[in-house]
């Protein structure tokens, strides 16, 4: 829950794997911690723009440019 002092933190079997072949052919694989991220802070953004006037720190464009990015990560899924 967002009170933990872990919250948002994933664990070593969370991460995600860099795979990549290097220019001698040779194939890595590496874990990857992500950053810690907090969407409560995108929420009270919003929030700020609406009710205060604040500028937006995420525009239309890269909130439209991530949506597009999800849409074609799982168009395959189904």
């Amino acid at each position: 829950m967002p009170e933990n002092k872990d919250f948002g933190v994933d664990t070593l079997e969370h991460y995600g794997v860099l795979t990549y072949i290097d220019s001698s052919g040779n194939m890595h694989e590496e874990k990857v911690k992500f950053v810690n991220g907090d969407y409560g802070r995108v929420y009270d953004d919003l929030y700020e723009t609406i009710k205060n006037g604040k500028n937006k720190t995420i525009t239309d464009a890269q909130t439209l440019l991530q949506m597009e990015i999800l849409e074609t990560g799982i168009k395959n899924l189904k």
